[in-house]
């Protein structure tokens, strides 16, 4: 044998024990990160102790617990659940009452023992009554904290289905064309509308009942030219229980068909959160038999004029919607065309030099005068915005904004304490959509439910409280903020699919090798959405030191979920820190702690694949297969 065959088989007997030791090897190594940790430990959480120093004993702390994550759950027709949280281990006492005097009894959690998280539930309440919270917890040192200024309502046995969605009225010559989008609750059973004309219906038996039925179009053909019909549209389920109603209104155009037809309005321009005016009010002149109009324009460059409409039977609530009476820069107007025993609706919106409207502002006016309201002002405090069927109390954040999923439902509850007992409207609008808040049967608070706008964006939302025997509007503005479910995804190489067979195997054997040196940046890669993959998500507990699995059922949801088709999730939670673990069958499994302060968990999430023994196999073989090649091309050449 010669000695060139010698060195030959050498070569080939060593790379064949490195290919063995690589095979035992790799297991740890493309495994290790392949499990995650769920009971991962955060120091602190002992009860304090007062130190010696030098003998002595250093005075006790005065202060007392700091109380935070309050979460207000499980509210069923007799009984609601109540958690906190304190930085210091404390004891757990809870007051309540129908009144602020918290007369009905205290209620109270672990009285032998300290803890930081603290839970106590509530029952034997009435169905539908607000009852009032006063949260307290004390620590070892005899230190006291109280949280006043919360309260609920408990479930009626009946629940209101939410509105219809997108309601729209199109006038056109001859008939008004009404759209919209009925709810996707399970028990759905149609919708009904009614039509008045100068005043929207605010009951089911109030107006003339046009439609019933479970369409998304309907066309009023029984009209008249140049009269203002108010449609407002009830959805029912199949318990016969109706929705507050949605409020729309057009003005009939049935002209000759001898003249020629007007050409079509244009679509109506956007409304988006731009300033409004400020110190809007109206001076009645009675001497002179007029109104006058007085308003601040907003300090903005952007800035261009304003529009005001003035209506005599109801608010103006998209701009075009009535009688426009002035348009430009100045910051009065005298209305001089008005008659006695009228009260006047006047709503102003400022316009930037893009052609985008404000959210309006509105005030009545007469030439009379009136009697003051009673009502002295009205208070976003007074307004609860609750997701879930009651489950999860939405808190308002900066511009009185509130966060909620697309196409998600929520309700609107008003209390009616600080609201003088006369005939009244609330409207709740949502960009371009209104509707009515009913008075509950215990007449504790005005009600209603709406389903989220399918676009994500930030919408101007106005409530509005029609005190009519006064002829005064009150007005509140925030913001709805809109957000979508997002996708966990892996980077795939683009158009990978659509290779043939070799072509994957080329493109798999790069990937795999430049990922290992994290080369990304040479691929030509998109983002791949991944479904059925599990979430979970994790709550630390004080308590136990630990993270534990978050109670998804008291909030209506799922833990535990798997991603849907488009590989989207999302969750609706109380604020707070959580950890989300992501895991599926041929990935790396994903962990990551995040800080709620929107109640939403709506994360962007990358999942690495694992490297396959397929393709490591692969690239093994052909690189062993180059060497043997390379070694026998040089044994020809040197015989």
């Amino acid at each position: 044998m010669s000695k060139i065959n010698k060195n030959k088989k050498r070569k080939i007997k060593t790379i064949f024990g490195i290919l063995v030791l690589f095979c035992f090897f790799a297991p740890s190594v493309f495994s290790a990160s392949d499990s995650i940790n769920i009971t991962q430990t955060v120091t602190g959480g002992s009860s304090p102790v007062p130190p010696s120093v030098g003998g002595g004993t250093v005075p006790i702390d005065a202060t007392p617990p700091i109380i935070s994550e309050i979460i207000v759950f499980n509210i069923t027709t007799h009984s609601v659940e109540i958690s906190w949280v304190t930085d210091t281990a404390s004891t757990a006492e809870l007051d309540y009452g129908k009144t602020e005097s918290y007369e009905i009894g205290t209620g109270k959690d672990h009285p032998l023992s300290l803890l930081f998280s603290h839970h106590i539930k509530l029952s034997g309440l009435e169905e539908g009554m607000r009852y009032y919270l006063k949260i307290r917890s004390k620590d070892s040192n005899g230190n006291e904290v109280k949280e006043t200024g919360y309260s609920l309502i408990t479930l009626s046995l009946t629940k209101d289905p939410p509105n219809i969605n997108l309601f729209t009225a199109e006038a056109v010559e001859g008939k008004i064309i009404l759209n919209w989008k009925n709810p996707l609750s399970d028990n759905f059973a149609g919708v009904q509308i009614n039509r008045k004309v100068n005043f929207p219906a605010l009951n089911i038996d109030d107006g003339e009942i046009i439609y019933s039925g479970t369409n998304e179009i309907f066309e009023d053909t029984n009209i008249e030219d140049k009269i203002k019909y108010f449609y407002t549209a009830f959805s029912y389920n199949s318990s016969n229980n109706f929705s507050s109603g949605a409020v729309v209104s057009a003005i009939g155009i049935k002209t000759d068909k001898s003249e020629p037809s007007e050409p079509s309005e244009p679509s109506e321009p956007p409304i988006i959160p731009f300033s409004d005016v400020e110190n809007l009010e109206t001076v009645p002149n009675i001497e002179d038999k007029k109104i006058v109009i007085k308003w601040d324009n907003p300090d903005d460059a952007n800035f261009k004029e304003v529009e005001i409409y003035r209506s005599e039977d109801f608010p103006i609530l998209i701009p075009s919607g009535g009688e426009l009476i002035y348009q430009g820069q100045g910051n009065s107007l005298e209305d001089k065309n008005v008659k006695e025993n009228i009260v006047y609706y006047y709503t102003v919106f400022t316009k930037d030099k893009n052609g985008n409207y404000s959210s309006g502002k509105t005030t009545t006016g007469t030439f009379k005068e009136m009697p003051i309201s009673p009502i002295s002002e009205i208070s976003i405090d007074d307004i609860s915005f609750i997701a879930y069927d009651k489950a999860l109390l939405l808190p308002k954040y900066e511009n009185n904004k509130i966060y909620v999923f697309t196409g998600s439902e929520f309700g609107v509850y008003y209390d009616v304490k600080n609201l003088p007992k006369t005939l009244k409207t609330i409207l709740i609008t949502v960009d371009k959509s209104s509707y009515v808040l009913n008075l509950d049967e215990r007449k504790s608070f005005y009600k209603t439910k709406l389903i989220a706008p399918q676009i994500a964006g930030i919408y101007p939302m106005t409530i509005s409280v029609l005190d009519f025997k006064h002829g005064k509007i009150f007005q509140i503005k925030a913001e709805l903020e809109v957000v979508s479910s997002v996708a966990v995804y892996e980077l795939k190489i683009k158009n990978y699919e659509s290779k043939n067979f070799l072509g994957k195997i080329v493109s798999n054997i790069k990937y795999q090798i430049l990922s290992v040196f994290n080369k990304k940046e040479f691929l030509d890669l998109e983002k791949v959405n991944v479904k059925g993959a599990r979430i979970t998500l994790y709550k630390f507990d004080k308590n136990s030191n630990d993270w534990q699995l978050w109670k998804s059922e008291k909030y209506h949801q799922k833990n535990l979920n798997l991603t849907n088709q488009n590989g989207e999730y999302g969750f609706m939670i109380p604020n707070g820190k959580y950890k989300i673990t992501v895991e599926k069958k041929g990935y790396h499994n994903y962990s990551e702690i995040i800080e709620v302060e929107n109640n939403i968990i709506n994360n962007e999430i990358e999942m690495a694949r694992k490297a396959g023994w397929i393709w490591i196999g692969s690239v093994s073989m052909l690189l062993i297969f180059g060497v043997v090649v390379q070694d026998v091309w040089k044994v020809k050449n040197i015989q």
